[in-house]
């Protein structure tokens, strides 16, 4: 039984709901709940604010409310732990996030009961080059400050557009969050003072080049010997969680979290050699940052943490089981890949008809799904009440969005609560809007929501129908 439940929340979105859910299904149990000070006093509830140690200290279950970002913070909360961390998706669609709002309370439960399994994470730790270190460059310890910032800022450039793809795509870091978060507190610090600290990452470690400062020349030593030598714009040691991030966009493969591994890459390789490498987790890894290596900032999840001078190494130290994530084993790794990094083959002819779509009620979920190819391209949550039925969320996978899949799902739910004499209440907001353009269908709404639903949906259905 969970006794002391845990939040980490997004910094800047809209968590309040889902902390609502969360402290609702506490009160009834009996649940402490509890949240980092400068995250849960943006909302008004009943979460005991205390330090994060002391929060990773006393809970039996971390709640990650986010994305992927959120998720990699919290699970460096708990690095070396065994409380196992659940992802809720607040926004964009990830890797790492198990629920979306309206299963939580579900899925909080299923814990409870232990109706659950774990995924082991496996996290990579390094120790950051002394700013003395260098003997080979003795303009380092007297760049002037103009220089120094000179360097940060062009760092800072390279990573905010860097990630296009897999888990770093969902903007969070891009957009700071881990810049508004447990960064900016003063937990981490870059620059020359960092040296000698050490690190961890769960998605990758990043030799990155600072503009004006020449190409990132990094050697690769496995086993304590030379392999092979790197010249292009940053060197990724990636783990298998990361391997859809920054290593992904780099060309490394896709590598199955299961997997105890290592994946060396090279972004925009201007050497003869530019192929990724797959090391086991036993195996010693060493970068060292060669004579002819401008000066290279050192990423860890994407944050600056440090920088390396030539004459620099970094011995990597893999961390395996490092977290424990929790699956309800409602979707696998290679469909939530295949989605979110739009897969297809270079075979494939054409694509999915929307005209074959096919909406199905999945009533032990609660929800209707649109199927296209085979695959769940979209849903729709619902919530029985008495003789009632609450129309809640609409969410059509990226992949699919513009084909009117949305509108099917709409569709579907109010001709089947019409053929069963169902009242409807409207709380989706694309629902809303679907019924002002659709006035066919009002007849069978009932509540609050029926009178808003022309006023509101001239403001939220456009919105909807572009999210959608």
């Amino acid at each position: 039984m969970i006794k002391v439940v845990g939040l980490v929340l997004h910094p800047r979105r809209d968590c309040g709901s889902a902390v609502d859910t969360i402290v609702n299904w506490a009160a009834e149990r009996g649940v402490t709940v509890l949240g980092l000070p400068d995250e849960i006093t943006r909302i008004a509830c009943s979460a005991v604010p205390v330090p994060a140690e002391e929060m990773v200290e006393r809970a039996g279950l971390l709640v990650s409310l986010g994305g992927d970002g959120t998720m990699l913070r919290t699970m460096r909360l708990v690095e070396g732990r065994k409380t196992p961390v659940l992802g809720v998706n607040v926004g964009r669609l990830g890797f790492l996030a198990e629920v979306d709002l309206p299963d939580l309370g579900e899925a909080l439960s299923a814990i409870d009961e232990h109706r659950y399994t774990v995924e082991s994470r496996t996290a990579v730790r390094t120790t950051l080059p002394a700013s003395g270190q260098n003997a080979g460059t003795q303009n380092a310890g007297t760049q002037n400050a103009a220089t120094q910032n000179a360097g940060t800022q062009g760092a800072g450039e390279h990573n905010a557009g860097k990630y296009s793809t897999g888990e770093h795509s969902t903007g969070e870091h891009s957009t700071g969050e881990h810049s508004t978060g447990e960064h900016s507190t003063g937990e981490h610090s870059t620059g020359e003072q960092s040296g000698g600290r050490e690190v961890s990452a769960f998605n990758d470690v990043a030799l990155v080049r600072v503009p004006g400062h020449g190409l990132a020349a990094v050697g690769i030593r496995v086993e304590g010997r030379s392999f092979v030598n790197y010249a292009a714009d940053a060197v990724i040691v990636s783990t298998p969680t990361g391997s859809t991030a920054y290593s992904f966009s780099a060309g490394g493969p896709i590598v199955s979290p299961n997997v105890e591994a290592l994946i060396v890459s090279a972004a925009a390789a201007h050497s003869s050699f530019n192929r990724s490498l797959v090391l086991d987790t036993t195996e010693q890894l060493a970068l060292d940052v060669l004579p002819t290596s401008g000066r290279l900032a050192i990423e860890v999840d994407g944050i600056i943490e440090g920088y390396a001078e030539p004459g620099s190494r970094l011995e990597i130290r893999p961390v395996p089981a490092a977290a424990q994530v929790i699956r309800f084993g409602r979707t696998s790794f290679y469909e939530r890949a295949r989605r979110k990094l739009r897969v297809e083959g270079s075979a494939q002819v054409g694509s999915a008809d929307p005209a074959d779509a096919v909406v199905v009620d999945s009533f032990e979920r609660q929800r209707y799904e649109v199927l296209l190819g085979g695959e769940v391209a979209g849903v729709l949550h619902y919530r029985r009440h008495g003789d009632r039925v609450e129309l809640l969320h609409t969410e059509v996978d990226q992949a699919f969005s513009g084909r009117g899949l949305a509108g099917r799902l709409a569709t579907a739910a109010l001709d089947d609560a019409r053929s069963r004499s169902t009242p409807v209440v409207a709380t989706c907001p694309f629902v809303i809007g679907y019924l002002e353009r659709h006035p066919e269908h009002t007849d069978i709404v009932t509540g609050p929501d029926a009178a808003q639903a022309g006023p509101e949906a001239a403001q939220a259905g456009p919105d909807a129908a572009h999210r959608a």
